[in-house]
């Protein structure tokens, strides 16, 4: 099959696993290396083997986001969505876990060394949240992006404001994946929603699980921080 550039750029644009949830995806396979690397010396009592388990992850990572770029680039939407949600799954339950650990880690942190990586994980964690449940959100909203497209779509999750009034030149606007992360963005950083509104429940219990990481990343684990550092 030959599939020339011009093709591969109006598959990552149109299917509904665009360039920009693959490139959010990476970035948060290589942030998240970089939180593992990190909780190294804050949890010696782990051992070797969540660092196995971190590493393994990692490789399952890895493995589904090529799966769902390769299925991506040779049309094979439904193997992609299938990758993605996988992808996505795995990575929520380890930014749930190491949100957990770094709690349990905060008592026996000493030190300006220690306040210093337990803030890089903060922020590590804090940015992870913003992408993950962006790309949650992009997923499910409406019945997932194939079904945003068509006439009769599902009852929407989030309400937009472009969407609920009619503003001169927004007409036929749809939500990108960017207006997910924006409105991500938002919950994360104001603790419930500004941008777009919610009007599910399992948005709204999804909105209500990443606020509550938000919250704890902010509060807990970021002033512990400061204070070993002080």
């Amino acid at each position: 099959m030959n599939i020339d550039g011009k093709s591969i750029r109006n598959r990552l644009v149109d299917v509904p696993h665009g360039w920009q949830v693959l490139v959010s995806l990476v970035i948060t396979s290589i942030l998240y290396s970089m939180l593992a690397e990190a909780m190294i010396p804050l949890l010696p009592y782990q051992g070797l083997s969540a660092v196995q388990a971190r590493y393994g992850s990692l490789i399952l990572s890895g493995i589904l986001l090529t799966v769902s770029t390769v299925a991506l680039l040779i049309g094979r939407s439904r193997i992609s969505s299938i990758a993605i949600f996988a992808f996505t799954s795995v990575v929520t339950l380890y930014l749930l876990s190491g949100v957990s650990l770094l709690v349990l880690s905060l008592p026996n942190l000493h030190g300006s060394q220690s306040g210093l990586i337990l803030l890089r994980d903060a922020s590590i964690v804090w940015v992870i949240n913003i992408i993950i449940f962006a790309v949650w959100y992009w997923l499910l909203d409406g019945g997932g992006p194939l079904k945003r497209r068509t006439v009769a779509p599902n009852r929407k999750d989030f309400l937009f404001p472009q969407e609920a009034m009619r503003i001169r030149g927004w007409e036929g606007w749809q939500p990108t994946f960017f207006s997910y992360l924006f409105a991500s963005f938002h919950f994360c950083s104001t603790f419930g929603p500004t941008d777009a509104y919610v009007l599910s429940r399992r948005g709204k219990l999804l909105v209500m699980v990443q606020v509550a990481i938000s919250l704890i990343t902010l509060t807990m684990i970021l002033s512990r921080a400061f204070t070993i550092i002080s």
